[in-house]
C-alpha cells in the first residue's frame, strides 16, 4: 500500500498546534494514519514506519477492541467521542499489556462542512487508575480486617479517614504528575500487600483445617439446613466406621443406619434454633467387617454463624465412650453377682466399706439370725453407730487391723453380746472371719465378714461338760459311801439303778453332741464353698477393675491431649461455673500473670483488670450471666512485668437440658492492634499535615508566579516551589522506603568504596543544604568498606538532618569516625534541645516523633527507623546519648572483616 497523505503540511501544522498531548490524525474509512506525535507512537509501541498505513494494519492488537469502530462512527457522524480511564490492550516490548487512557476522538470539517479527518488525543492515566484501584483494594482489605477483628466501628472510622486522605490525594493528582512514577511503585507495593494478606488468610484457613484434622478428638463440620458433611477428621470417620466418601453428603444419607431419627432431629434443631446440643452415651450401631457392633458416643454440637449472625454451620465434637459403657455394665454385673451370692448364702455375711466401717450389704441370715435388725435400720451406717454395744469390744479394732495389714482374721467360739429390739441383751457364741477385699494395687477397699452362730453347739458341749462333772461327783460319792453301800444291799441296789439311769442320760447326751458336731462339720463345708465363691468373684471384680482403670487411663490421655491443645493456643482460655465463678485456666494465663493456677482462681479477674476498665467488664459479665447471652468486652490486663495489655474477652454459655452448666471463654491479646491503630491515627494526622504543607506552599507560590512580573521575585518563587517539591519528594521517598522495608523488597548494592570519601562528600553536601550550622568533620578514617554506599550515605544524611533540625539555637555539628579492632564507628553530635530519657528507647520506632503533638518539627518520623533498618542489614548497631537542654550524640558501628580492619589500621597510623 502506498504511504500517501491527504492533508497538506499547513493543515497538519494547524491541527498539531491544537494538541499538547499524544495526538494522531486519521483519514478515510480505512483510518489512514496521516500523522502522529512521538508520544502517540510510543503508546502504540511502534515506530514512524506506520505513518500512512491503516490503523488496523499498523496496530493489529486493536482488532476486537471497540476503538476502530468508534473512530469510524465519529468520522461518519461528526459527533466527538471522549473517554476517561478506558483500558486498551497494546503491545509494549513485544508483550501485550493493559494500559488506561483519557482520550478524545474529534472530527475536523473542511470548508464545505464535511468530515475529512479525525483528531485523536490520548493521555496515559494508568498510574492514576491503578492508584485508585489500589485504594479500593486497600479499603476492601480494611473491611476484611474489620470483620476479622470485630472492630467494625473503630476501623470504619479509620477507613473513612484513610478514604478522605485518598480522596484528597486524588483531588491533587494533576498537581503530582511529576510524582506519578513513584505512586506507581507505591501501588505495586500495596498490591503485593493485598496478595500477601490474601495468602495469609488462606494460610490461616488451612491452619484451621489442619487443626481440625490433627485434633486428638473427633471433630466434624455440617453445612446448611440439609446438614451437608463439609469436613470430618479421621477420628470422627473411625468412630462412625466410615471413609472420606461421606464428605459432601447429607449427614442422614451418610450415617442413617447408625443412630435413631431423634439424633438427626436434635442436630436439625441446632441449625434451626442456634442452641447447642449435648448427647451423653448416645447408642448407635456400626458395621465392621460384616458384623454389627454397638457403639456409645458423647456429642457436643454447636452452631457457627456467618457475618450477619445467621446460623451457617454446625460443628460436632464426638467422644467414643463404648469401652467405658461396656466396663460399667461388666462392673454392674459383677456387683450384682456378688450381691446375689451374699444374699442367698445360708451363712451370715456382711460387707463393710472403708475405714469408717460403713455397712454396705448384709444378707438375711446376718440381719435376722445374728443381728436381729431390719435392713433399713443399719445399711449405710457405721458399724459402731448401728451397734453401739460393740464399743469397747474387740471387733471394731480387729476390722481396723485387717484394713491396715491386709491379713485375714478368723476366731472360733467368740462370745458376743447383742442388744435385741426389746432392748434385752443376749449373749451368743460365733465363729467369725474377716476377709479383706483388695483392689489391683493391693490396697484393702472393703471387708467381707462371715459369722456362724454356734450357740447351740456351745450350749450342748457345756451341758455335756456339766454331765461329766456330775458323773465324777457321783463316782466320788460312791467311793466315799462304798462301805455304807456294802452295809446296805438295798441302798446299793438303789444306787446302782440310779447310776444306770445316769449312764443312760449320759449316753443320750453324747448322741446329741455327736449330732451337733456332724451338723457343724456340714456347716463348715458350706462356709468353705461360699468362701471360695467369694474369692472367685473378688478375682473377677479385680479383672473388671483393671479394665476400668485402663479405660480411665485412656480417658485421662485424651484429657491430657485436649489440655495440651488448649495450652498450645496463644489465647488465654478459661471456664467458669453457671453462676460465673472462675474454675479453670490454661497455662497461658499463668505465664502472663506470673501466678499459680489456684492463686489466679482465688483472686478472680478483678485483681488483673485495669481499674478504668473494671466497671464495664463487671457490668457486661453480670448482664451475660443474667440473660445467658454472649459475653464480649475489651479491657486491659496486668501482666507479670507490671505492664497492662489490651485483650478482647469473649465467653459463651454451654447449655444442657435448658440450663447453663458452664461458661467457656477466651482472652485474645489485641494490644499490638490497639497500638497500631493509635500509631496509624497519629501517622495519618502527621502525614496529612506534612503533605498538605508543601502542597499549600506550592499552590501559593504558583499564584504569586502568575500575578508577579518581576523576574527577580519570580526566580525566588520558583526556588521556593522547588524547595517544597524537594521536601515533598523526600516525604514520598521515606514512605516508599518504609513500604519496601515492610515488604522485604528494598535492594542493597553491596560493593567496595572509600569510607573516607563517603563521609567527606556527605558532610560537604549537608553543609550546602544547612548553611545555618557549621558541620565539622573532626576525624575521618581512610579505608575501603564493602556495603551499599547510597544507603549508608542516606543514614549519615538522616543523622545530620536531625542534628540540625533539633538544634535551632546551636551553631555546630561535630562528626567523628574511628576504627576499633574489627569495627568502624561514626558519631554525630549536636548542641540542641536534647531528648528525654523516656523517649530514647522509642526513638528508632516507626512514625515516632519527639514532639508529635505540637508538630514543632517537620517530618513523618520515618528517618531514624529507616536508618536503623539499613544499619541492621549491614549487621551494624546504632545508639544515642542525650541530655535535655545540652544536645545529643548519635553513633553507629559497622563490622569489618579482619583483612579490611588491618588495612584500615595501617592507613590510620600513616595519617597520624
Amino acid at each position: 500500500m502506498n504511504k500517501t497523505t491527504l492533508l497538506s503540511c499547513n493543515q497538519l501544522l494547524d491541527i498539531f498546534s491544537t494538541s499538547h498531548i499524544a495526538t494522531a490524525i486519521y483519514t478515510t474509512d480505512n483510518l489512514i494514519i496521516e500523522a502522529a506525535t512521538d508520544a502517540m507512537i510510543r503508546f502504540w509501541g511502534k515506530d514512524r514506519s506506520i505513518i500512512g498505513l491503516p490503523l488496523a494494519q499498523a496496530v493489529p492488537e486493536l482488532q476486537g477492541q471497540p476503538y476502530i469502530d468508534l473512530l469510524r462512527t465519529v468520522l461518519k457522524t461528526g459527533v466527538t467521542n471522549t473517554g476517561k480511564g478506558v483500558p486498551a490492550v497494546l503491545e509494549s516490548d513485544g508483550v501485550l499489556k493493559t494500559t488506561y487512557y483519557d482520550y478524545e476522538y474529534k472530527a475536523v470539517k473542511n470548508d464545505k462542512g464535511e468530515n475529512y479527518c479525525i483528531l485523536h488525543y490520548a493521555t496515559d492515566v494508568t498510574e492514576r487508575v491503578l492508584g485508585l484501584q489500589a485504594m479500593e483494594n486497600e479499603k476492601q482489605l480494611l473491611v476484611n480486617l474489620e470483620n476479622e477483628q470485630t472492630l467494625n466501628e473503630k476501623l470504619t472510622a479509620a477507613n473513612e479517614k484513610v478514604s478522605a486522605a485518598y480522596e484528597e490525594l486524588h483531588a491533587i493528582n494533576e498537581e503530582l504528575n511529576n510524582s506519578q512514577q513513584d505512586l506507581y511503585k507505591l501501588n505495586a507495593v500495596l498490591e503485593d500487600r493485598v496478595v500477601e494478606r490474601t495468602k495469609s488468610l488462606a494460610r490461616s484457613e488451612n491452619n484451621l483445617r489442619y487443626l481440625i484434622n490433627d485434633a486428638p478428638v473427633a471433630i466434624g463440620v455440617l453445612n446448611g439446613p440439609d446438614l451437608i458433611v463439609e469436613s470430618a477428621n479421621q477420628y470422627l470417620l473411625n468412630t462412625w466406621a466410615k471413609s472420606s466418601e461421606i464428605i459432601g453428603k447429607t449427614l442422614y444419607t451418610a450415617i442413617s443406619e447408625l443412630y435413631e431419627p431423634s439424633f438427626f432431629s436434635s442436630l436439625a434443631k441446632v441449625m434451626a434454633s442456634g442452641k447447642p446440643y449435648v448427647g451423653n452415651e448416645v447408642r448407635g450401631t456400626v458395621e465392621i467387617d460384616g458384623r454389627k457392633e454397638e457403639i456409645y458416643t458423647d456429642f457436643i454440637c454447636k452452631h457457627l454463624t456467618d457475618e450477619s449472625g445467621q446460623t451457617e454451620k454446625v460443628i460436632i465434637i464426638a467422644t467414643d465412650v463404648t469401652e467405658k459403657v461396656k466396663s460399667k455394665v461388666i462392673i454392674e454385673e459383677g456387683r450384682h453377682r456378688l450381691n446375689e451370692m451374699i444374699m442367698t448364702t445360708p451363712v451370715a455375711m456382711a460387707l463393710f466399706n472403708g475405714k469408717d466401717l460403713i455397712i454396705e450389704q448384709a444378707n438375711h441370715a446376718m440381719l435376722a439370725d445374728t443381728w436381729h435388725r431390719q435392713k433399713e435400720e443399719i445399711l449405710g451406717k457405721r458399724l459402731i453407730e448401728a451397734f453401739p454395744e460393740l464399743e469397747g469390744q474387740q471387733f471394731p479394732q480387729l476390722l481396723m487391723d485387717v484394713f491396715d495389714s491386709g491379713i485375714r482374721v478368723a476366731m472360733p467360739e467368740v462370745p458376743v453380746k447383742i442388744v435385741l429390739p426389746d432392748e434385752s441383751v443376749k449373749e451368743i457364741y460365733v465363729n467369725f472371719s474377716y476377709d479383706p477385699l483388695k483392689n489391683k494395687n493391693g490396697q484393702v477397699e472393703s471387708i467381707l465378714a462371715t459369722v456362724i452362730d454356734i450357740t447351740a453347739t456351745v450350749t450342748a458341749r457345756q451341758l455335756l461338760e456339766r454331765s461329766e462333772v456330775k458323773l465324777q461327783a457321783s463316782l466320788e460319792e460312791v467311793a466315799a459311801t462304798n462301805e455304807e453301800l456294802q452295809a446296805s444291799t438295798e441302798e446299793l441296789a438303789a444306787t446302782v439303778e440310779e447310776l444306770q439311769a445316769s449312764s443312760e442320760e449320759l449316753a443320750a447326751t453324747n448322741e446329741e453332741l455327736q449330732a451337733s458336731m456332724e451338723e457343724l462339720a456340714a456347716t463348715n463345708e458350706e462356709i468353705a464353698a461360699s468362701h471360695e465363691e467369694v474369692l472367685s468373684t473378688n478375682e473377677e471384680l479385680l479383672a473388671t477393675q483393671d479394665q476400668l482403670e485402663q479405660m480411665v487411663l485412656k480417658i485421662r490421655a485424651s484429657e491430657n491431649r485436649f489440655k495440651f491443645l488448649l495450652n498450645s493456643i496463644p489465647q488465654q482460655v478459661w471456664t467458669a461455673t453457671h453462676d460465673g465463678a472462675l474454675n479453670y485456666l490454661n497455662e497461658r494465663v499463668c505465664t502472663d500473670f506470673g501466678y499459680e493456677n489456684e492463686e489466679i482462681i482465688g483472686h478472680g479477674w478483678q485483681k488483673f483488670i485495669h481499674a478504668d476498665d473494671l466497671p464495664a467488664a463487671l457490668a457486661n459479665w453480670t448482664e451475660a450471666l443474667k440473660n445467658g447471652k454472649e459475653y464480649l468486652v475489651e479491657f486491659r490486663l496486668l501482666f507479670s512485668d507490671g505492664t497492662y495489655r489490651w485483650h478482647l474477652a469473649r465467653a459463651l454459655p454451654l447449655i444442657e437440658n435448658g440450663s447453663i452448666t458452664l461458661w467457656i471463654g477466651t482472652n485474645t491479646d489485641i494490644h499490638l492492634q490497639k497500638t497500631n491503630e493509635q500509631l496509624k491515627d497519629e501517622f495519618i494526622s502527621i502525614a496529612s499535615h506534612e503533605l498538605k504543607t508543601p502542597l499549600t506552599s506550592i499552590k501559593a507560590f504558583n499564584q504569586l508566579i502568575v500575578r508577579t512580573k518581576d523576574q527577580d521575585r519570580l526566580n525566588g518563587f520558583v526556588i521556593k516551589c522547588s524547595d517544597n517539591i524537594t521536601r515533598l519528594e523526600k516525604l514520598i521517598a521515606d514512605l516508599l522506603d518504609v513500604t519496601k522495608l515492610n515488604a522485604g523488597k528494598i535492594e542493597y548494592n553491596m560493593a567496595p568504596f572509600s569510607f573516607k570519601k563517603l563521609l567527606t562528600d556527605t558532610v560537604e553536601s549537608a553543609q550546602h543544604i544547612f548553611p545555618s550550622h557549621q558541620i565539622i568533620l573532626e576525624t575521618c578514617c581512610d579505608f575501603e568498606f564493602t556495603g551499599d554506599q547510597f544507603r549508608l550515605e542516606q543514614v549519615i544524611n538522616n543523622f545530620l538532618t536531625n542534628a540540625v533540625k533539633y538544634s535551632p539555637d546551636g551553631k555546630f555539628v561535630m562528626v567523628n569516625s574511628s576504627l576499633e579492632h574489627d569495627h568502624v564507628s561514626v558519631s554525630i553530635k549536636d548542641f540542641g534541645i536534647g531528648i528525654a530519657p523516656s523517649h530514647i528507647n522509642r526513638l528508632f520506632d516507626r512514625y515516632f516523633r519527639v514532639d508529635s503533638t505540637a508538630m514543632r518539627f517537620e517530618g513523618l518520623g520515618l528517618g531514624l527507623f529507616i536508618s536503623s533498618e539499613i544499619l541492621k542489614r549491614h549487621s551494624g548497631e546504632v545508639g544515642i546519648e542525650s541530655e535535655l537542654g545540652k544536645g545529643s550524640t548519635f553513633h553507629f558501628r559497622l563490622p569489618l572483616i579482619p583483612k579490611r580492619a588491618e588495612l584500615g589500621n595501617s592507613v590510620s597510623m600513616s595519617e597520624n
